[in-house]
């Protein structure tokens, strides 16, 4: 490990090495990832990773000795990954999802995948299944033979397990679907040894002690009301544990463990004092939890296999300050597949050899984007008008003082979700163009604990846009920023905002630039609760909305029905096919707008869903909303010459 120390720390002194800003195209900011996600083979001598084409995604093999030359690429069409997994050294399982809809309801279909390496032959898994829940591969034989499968079928009381011959096809049943079970675990051997299911708030687990006893229902009195979440169950037969992601006793997302015979959570294992975990990793062999991940002003890693934990300790003090993710490993523990970035970095996956002390780059996610060019997000905190601590991301451009900045106010989407610090290609091509950037994490955001979610319930247009503009103060009274030049921009919620903050606001920002968002909340409201079959999902979703007993005219916090009193300039984009955000959102206020005699700059994409990211329309709409900010509120305006 020291040999492995000085490689590191030589590598990390090379990356810090300070060159000139470089302007990046919008071209290059818009190109969609050489690799997302990557695995190492079992044996350690292949990586496959999935690439991103104009008219297919597509597997991709190479040897981590050599990297630079592709051994083999499968194409597996454009949908979704679900996971990536290699059932031995000759082959790999693929899970793929996608949506359609199904009498108003958005139906999610998933079909696995296994990949022959040597032939390249692509073979759809139980290809007679019409499962409308994702398949969940739950145990590969050691020998990668076989593999089990759970999954629900239309009419079934819920889901089922299949033995699946990944060679020959062959399926056979291996257990019967148990009314609200959602999910199966496996033991190390391929015995099915308990399920996980949902009735209300209350979760109960279907388990049995040996292979060939019967299952026995266990259920406790956790999960009693949605004032606690009993959110996963991770369980380990070969481990002898059973962990589980619950917030009841802090508010924040943690680990315990589980009592299987009350279905009550036991010790803690893990939490984040600032704020929810993320994420739990597990041995691939075991079934142990083996660390936990979770994010505050970096992406961190609490592995609690102690030599895990060394080899992260390791990396993190080579390169500091970045996110460096164990992503996972080959069988010896021998050799590491390393995914490290952040903000200004946009990730190498790197392969770390335990036995030779040395570390090699397997490549580069964005080649074309030079790290020179891009500026660090650091994490900052405000106070709103009510006292409630805001946390906030804050990135400046390189190569201005950091005063009387134009910005950027780019609001998170969801809005129960958040930002984080890892590469933003939208924000860092704003930054690129001179604008400050300012991410505020508005109350509702989620990672912060419960209580903080629920600040955000019924305030979609008042308080969470009022966390917005006490942002905004608050830079102005640092000096950070030009109160004259702000464009207000975000996506799908944060489209909503930016409307939202154009109309409610029109003071405080020179523009706004809506990409996906909300326009008419009573119309979405409507929409989301055709998309969801569990009744509570739409009580939520209209709580976190309107509050659980508010009464207001949804109108009234509405873009569409407010169109009347927008008085600045506006951009607003769209992708036909999305189904998050119907089309019709944007369309609708465009034509309120048109009968108003108020213009609106507009761009729609036939063949765009809910994101851009990755397709060769981004780059279309970073021009566009380049040319946009140039002409309402553009970066080397002097203060002087600033909108009164």
């Amino acid at each position: 490990m020291a040999r492995l120390l000085a490689v590191l720390l030589l590598l990390s002194a090379s990356v810090a090495e300070a060159e000139p800003p470089a302007r990046v195209t919008a071209d290059a900011f818009a190109a969609p990832p050489a690799a997302t996600t990557a695995r190492i083979s079992p044996d350690g001598t292949r990586i496959a990773a999935v690439g991103s084409g104009k008219r297919s995604d597509y597997i991709f093999i190479v040897n981590p000795d050599a990297p630079s030359k592709v051994l083999r690429r499968i194409n597996i069409g454009k949908t979704g990954l679900g996971d990536l997994t290699w059932a031995n050294d000759d082959r790999l399982i693929l899970s793929l999802y996608n949506e359609f809809k199904f009498f108003g309801l958005a139906i999610r279909t998933a079909k696995i995948l296994v990949v022959d390496i040597a032939s390249g032959e692509v073979r759809r898994l139980d290809d007679k299944a019409k499962g409308f829940t994702a398949n969940e591969v739950i145990h590969v034989d050691p020998g990668g033979k076989s593999a089990l499968v759970s999954g629900t079928e239309p009419k079934s009381k819920g889901a089922s397990v299949k033995r699946i011959d990944l060679v020959s096809g062959a399926i056979t049943p291996v257990q019967d679907s148990v009314a609200g079970v959602s999910g199966w675990f496996a033991d190390e051997q391929g015995v099915v040894r308990g399920g996980l299911a949902r009735d209300g708030y209350r979760w109960s687990i279907y388990y049995r002690t040996r292979p060939g006893d019967p299952l026995t229902k266990f259920q406790g009195k956790f999960n009693k009301s949605d004032e606690e979440i009993f959110e996963a169950v991770y369980f380990s037969p070969l481990g002898g544990e059973t962990v589980i992601v619950s917030n009841h006793a802090t508010g924040r997302f943690a680990a315990y463990r589980l009592d299987l015979k009350t279905v009550e959570p036991g010790a803690l294992i893990f939490e984040n004092p600032h704020g929810d975990i993320d994420e739990i990793l597990r041995d691939p062999d075991t079934g142990r939890v083996v660390g936990i991940r979770y994010h505050d002003e970096r992406w961190r890693t609490h592995f609690i296999d102690p030599d895990l934990a060394r080899v992260q300790a390791r990396l993190d003090k080579a390169l500091p300050g970045a996110d460096n993710l164990i992503i996972n490993m080959s069988r010896k523990r021998d050799r590491f597949l390393i995914r490290s970035g952040r903000s200004d970095d946009p990730g190498v996956f790197y392969l770390l050899d335990g036995t030779k002390g040395a570390m090699k780059i397997i490549f580069a996610q964005y080649p074309d984007v030079p790290e020179t060019s891009l500026s660090l997000t650091r994490q900052v905190s405000f106070r709103a008008r009510d006292g409630l601590s805001i946390p906030a991301f804050l990135t400046l451009p390189k190569g201005r003082p950091n005063r009387s900045l134009p910005l950027i106010m780019l609001p998170h989407g969801g809005p129960f979700a958040r930002d984080t610090t890892d590469y933003d290609p939208w924000l860092q091509f704003f930054v690129s163009r001179g604008y400050a950037v300012f991410q505020p994490q508005f109350r509702g955001t989620t990672g912060f604990g419960r209580q903080f979610v629920e600040r955000g319930y019924g305030e979609w247009g008042r308080k969470m846009q009022d966390d917005l503009d006490d942002g905004l103060a608050w830079l102005v009274a640092q000096g950070t920023v030009d109160p004259k030049r702000v464009c207000i921009v975000g996506a799908s919620y944060g489209g909503y905002a930016a409307l939202w903050g154009a109309i409610r606001n029109p003071g405080l920002y020179r523009c706004a630039i809506s990409w996906a968002g909300v326009t008419d909340l009573k119309m979405m409201l409507d929409y989301d609760r055709s998309l969801f079959a569990a009744t509570r999902y739409y009580r939520d979703w209209r709580n976190h909305i309107t509050g659980v007993n508010k009464k207001d005219n949804l109108a009234d916090f509405s873009p569409l029905r407010q169109a009347r009193l927008l008085r600045i300039p506006v951009l607003v984009g769209h992708g036909s096919k999305d189904k998050n955000v119907p089309v019709i959102q944007t369309e609708e206020l465009v034509k309120a707008l048109g009968k108003a005699g108020i213009a609106v700059e507009t761009a729609y994409y036939p063949e765009l869903a809910h994101s851009f990211y990755g397709t060769g329309d981004f780059a279309d709409w970073l021009k566009r909303n380049e040319a946009f900010l140039a002409k309402h509120n553009p970066a080397d305006l002097p203060s002087s010459a600033a909108r009164p």
